[in-house]
């Protein structure tokens, strides 16, 4: 005897698989999306942050020698009068006067910078500190900062300032500080 075997047609039901893959697919890509938005948005805010801070201390520097200009070209020692920008050093132990100082008061208590500068939310601003004279100096004037040129030679003595800086970029949680000592 021939024995059939009995298949059973297909299922006419769908059973769904293609539509459950592609929803997951969905929220895979979903998840890639999101990610990549965000990352994108993180590196952006990183890139302003750093630009701001590069506009403080261009600000700041700016302002530093400005102040080395004005300290050239006095044609006398002026008096320190701790206002108005010209301050003697503060007495050991006790804070210096970049910090303590209201850089926002430009009348009154710090020096303001006189050339323009753009994309700030303040003004750059800068005190001079007398440090007293070096007598006898025979390294002459100017800046004491590594790279530039050995000053000229002067006779006598050489007064030292210490200049202070203060730059603030775009916005004001970006702010720069510089220092240099300058011998005249």
């Amino acid at each position: 005897m021939i024995a059939k075997i009995h298949t059973q047609p297909p299922s006419k039901r769908q059973q769904g698989v293609a539509l459950i893959m592609a929803l997951a697919f969905l929220v895979i890509l979903t998840i890639i999306g999101v990610t990549a938005l965000s990352t994108t948005s993180l590196q952006e805010k990183m890139a302003g942050n750093v630009q701001d801070k590069n506009t403080a201390f261009q600000a700041a520097e700016s302002a530093l020698r400005d102040a080395e200009s004005v300290v050239e070209n006095w044609p006398n020692k002026p008096t320190f009068s701790n206002s108005n920008g010209l301050y003697m050093p503060q007495p050991a132990g006790t804070d210096p006067w970049w910090y303590t100082v209201d850089w926002k008061d430009t009348t009154n208590i710090v020096l303001a910078y006189s050339g323009p500068i753009a994309e700030v939310s303040q003004p750059p601003a800068y005190i001079i500190e007398d440090l007293g004279t070096l007598a006898g100096s025979a390294a002459g004037t100017g800046s004491l900062v590594t790279g530039f040129a050995p000053p000229a030679a002067t006779s006598g003595g050489s007064n030292m300032y210490r200049i202070t800086a203060r730059g603030v970029g775009r916005s004001d949680s970006a702010v720069a500080v510089v220092q240099s000592v300058y011998r005249k």
